[in-house]
């Protein structure tokens, strides 16, 4: 009973999934459908344009090769002539088919014949233009008629006959059109016949659904029509993409017919649809194929999933015992850092308690400060600053986290004071340059922490240059370049420069490679602290061998 049952639920998933199928392949070929019919008509309306473009280029030609030609009739045959000798002459000067009438031979010519010539006489000034004649050698010719003028009379009119095909063949621009899948170029006159093509042949084909030419000039129309023509004496039916864009000339219009193959332009886009078609009807059966493999894993997947969800709590069990872990280490490592921060302040300030006391004493010695007043200024200021530094640091271990008294000052003037100091400090082997901006800015911080910064920074940069016999420091202040809110510090020099691999370790506490004598290694660690508790930053730039530059950053007051 049970292997009828597992049958009977085989051949029901099985035509579940053969209808599933059915309709997948449906919608593929419906989606296909639209898709390429859609694609066909925003390609078929681009080619449109471009026809409708070429159409409109080749009437204008064509308009003005006509042009030229009156022009040239008008140059040469517009004013009188002194006698019948130059007018003679002057026959020779265009090259085409002409026939010259007196009054008495015009009036015997045919109807449309005499009627040019005489509205010629009646217009001596213009040329008349028209109409379009059929030869029996098989091909067209458009008239045009000017009234001739000797010693001050009309002594009768001259006929030009232009072979229509000659000037289709020599003009560039209707003979010489690239135009796409198997098209090509014909001209037709208002009564509907070919009188301009490549091969001279008549584009006359019997299907009454082809467009008849203009009746009046304007902008270029596109249509596509069935055409029948003649390959290897079997009718071929096809069918076309025509602009057509007629123009004026005289009392003809010509309309400028450019056509392609329509067949030709839409089979790449109708291979793809059928491409497409069944490479999505191929994808959505091995998508129900996939689907089918798929359901038949999930039940292996999930007795998978119950055994490793243990495993996977005893992971994310042992990661949260690392954490606590580096955690605590790093609460230990911040413990122990107060601490010593705590003791190196209690003995920077024994240390500065007689220095400043004896330079307050300088400063109010007389003789002294009158002997050297700038430099008892300096070593008074440099002093309380050390001493203002002494306290924020004793601060710092006590609190754990500074609090320090935030002030508005100028960091301008701050910054001048402390370049002063600098200079004192610069080796003779060492050219110092510095610029600070003309304009004061203000930030908001403690009192003495750039003076502290740029000795930092500048210490570390005579170090690096100390056995360079032509070393280079330079430092800059003002508005920064990125950020109209900051003011920016720029130390920079050309010594030994940063390894690598040590410049990601310079901002840890006392990580150092200088000698034990020689650096603590707190130096970087205290600017950077400065600059992030007032809301500021510092980037560092270092090529070994080449120099480093060190850009810190405070938002202005």
């Amino acid at each position: 009973m049970k292997k009828n049952g597992d049958k009977k639920n085989n051949k029901t998933g099985f035509g579940l999934y053969a209808a599933i199928a059915v309709a997948g392949i449906a919608v593929a070929v419906a989606a296909a459908y639209f898709s390429y019919h859609t694609v066909k008509d925003a390609l078929v309306e681009s080619e449109s344009e471009s026809l409708k473009s070429l159409a409109e280029t080749g009437a204008s030609s064509l308009k003005e090769e006509f042009e030229e030609k009156e022009n040239l009739i008008l140059s040469i045959y517009g004013d009188d002539f002194s006698s019948e000798e130059d007018f003679e002459a002057a026959l020779d000067k265009i090259f085409c088919d002409k026939a010259f009438y007196t009054r008495n031979d015009y009036e015997h010519l045919p109807y449309w014949n005499g009627e040019q010539c005489r509205r010629a006489v009646q217009e001596p000034q213009s040329v008349i233009s028209g109409p379009t004649v059929y030869r029996y050698g098989g091909y067209y010719v458009f008239y045009m008629t000017k009234a001739i003028s000797i010693a001050g009379e009309i002594a009768g009119v001259l006929q030009f006959e232009w072979n229509l095909n000659s000037v289709f063949n020599q003009s560039e621009t209707l003979s010489g059109l690239e135009i796409n899948n198997d098209g090509y170029c014909y001209v037709k006159n208002s009564a509907g016949m070919t009188v301009m093509s490549e091969d001279g042949a008549d584009r006359e084909f019997p299907d009454i659904s082809k467009p008849e030419a203009q009746s009046q000039p304007g902008e270029a129309e596109v249509t596509s029509y069935w055409s029948y023509t003649v390959e290897n004496g079997v009718p071929v039916r096809k069918n076309e993409l025509a602009a057509v864009a007629s123009v004026e000339i005289g009392d003809e219009i010509f309309s400028v017919y450019v056509v392609e193959d329509y067949g030709l332009l839409v089979k790449p886009i109708e291979r793809l649809s059928f491409c497409l078609s069944m490479l999505g009807a191929v994808i959505f059966v091995w998508i129900l194929v996939s689907i089918r493999f798929y359901m038949k894993s999930v039940k292996r997947e999930s007795e998978l999933r119950v055994s490793l969800k243990y495993e996977e709590e005893l992971s994310k069990a042992g990661e949260r015992l690392a954490k606590q872990d580096e955690v605590l280490r790093v609460y230990n490592r911040d413990k122990e850092l107060t601490s010593l921060w705590g003791a190196l302040a209690h003995e920077f300030n024994n240390q500065m308690t007689p220095i400043l006391i004896y330079a307050e004493l300088f400063k109010n010695n007389k003789a002294v400060s009158e002997l050297m007043p700038e430099e008892t200024e300096e070593l008074y200021l440099a002093a309380e600053h050390c001493s203002t530094l002494s306290r924020q640091m004793l601060e710092f271990s006590r609190a754990g986290r500074a609090e320090r008294k935030k002030v508005k000052f100028n960091a301008s003037e701050e910054v001048r004071l402390s370049l002063k100091m600098v200079e004192k400090l610069v080796p003779s082997n060492i050219e110092f340059k510095y610029f600070v901006s003309k304009r004061d800015f203000y930030v908001l911080g403690q009192v003495g922490m750039l003076s502290q910064i740029i000795i930092n920074l500048s210490n570390n940069a005579i170090r690096a240059m100390k056995d360079k016999d032509e070393g280079l420091l330079e430092i800059t202040f003002g508005r920064s370049k990125d950020r109209d809110d900051f003011v920016t510090l720029i130390v920079e020099d050309n010594g030994t420069g940063i390894d690598y691999e040590i410049q990601r370790h310079i901002f840890e506490p006392f990580f150092t490679t200088k000698p034990p004598k020689e650096g603590s290694g707190i130096g970087l660690t205290v600017v950077a602290r400065l600059l992030q508790e007032n809301g500021g930053y510092i980037d560092a730039f270092s090529e070994p061998g080449k120099g480093s530059r060190f850009t810190a950053g405070l938002p202005c007051y």
